[in-house]
């Protein structure tokens, strides 16, 4: 039987965070479904108009999570035998939602202008930011050779001090994907009033890859 060893390596790459990512959550409330549509339809129009006149492609701008569905609350009908209150559901109308989200290279500037528009909009908006690199990819493609080098590294050097070499490799796991950027990382919630600009310096980003692999052993 073939003598084997395996090794699991692991790497962080860290790249400065770059690229700022802004996701704006729209909903409210209306008495019927077409009035429902008509609100986020004008709330959708208004914020992507307003951010592309600040030199953002209107194409770039994205919409996600779309939903127009019956709403109902809670409403008092009596008590029970125990005196305890009874409720039920009662219809209030149609509650839309969706979300836009757009990126542009960090300024600070141009991130205070595009909350503001957005708190423009005549409807409930909540507004979240926050940074990432460029090319997450190549931060992948990145950490994969890391990890992979000190895998093979650390293999070379315990089967060298065993008085052994280290044979063809025979087998391949790799671990699961972390990258710290776009919603994974920690997003801020920006405040509806905002008087100077934002003054933002943001850490790095950063993405990190596991790897085990097998060698066999020769003498």
């Amino acid at each position: 039987m073939k003598r084997t060893i395996r090794i699991t390596g692991n790497a962080v790459v860290n790249a400065p965070a770059n690229t700022t990512v802004v996701r704006a959550e729209i909903e409210g409330l209306e008495e019927t479904f077409e009035d429902a549509v008509e609100s986020l339809t004008k709330a959708t129009r208004h914020i992507k108009d307003s951010i592309s006149k600040l030199g953002i492609q209107r194409d770039s701008i994205k919409t996600s999570q779309l939903s127009i569905k019956a709403h109902y609350r809670k409403v008092k009908k009596g008590v029970d035998e125990d005196k305890k209150p009874i409720y039920v559901d009662k219809f209030d109308g149609y509650a839309f939602s969706q979300n836009i989200s757009f990126r542009f290279p960090n300024d600070n500037e141009k991130l205070t202008a595009a909350v503001k528009r957005i708190y423009d909009v005549r409807a409930s908006v909540k507004v979240y930011f926050s940074f990432v690199n460029d090319d997450p990819e190549r931060m992948y493609r990145e950490a994969l050779v890391r990890a992979t080098e000190k895998a093979k590294t650390e293999a070379e050097a315990i089967v060298s001090a065993a008085g052994s070499k280290l044979g063809r490799l025979v087998d391949v796991k790799k671990g699961s994907d972390y990258y710290d950027g776009d919603y994974c990382r920690k997003s801020y919630s920006a405040p509806m009033v905002m008087g100077k600009p934002l003054d933002i310096d943001p850490e790095d980003d950063s993405a990190s890859q596991s790897i085990t692999l097998t060698w066999t052993i020769e003498d």
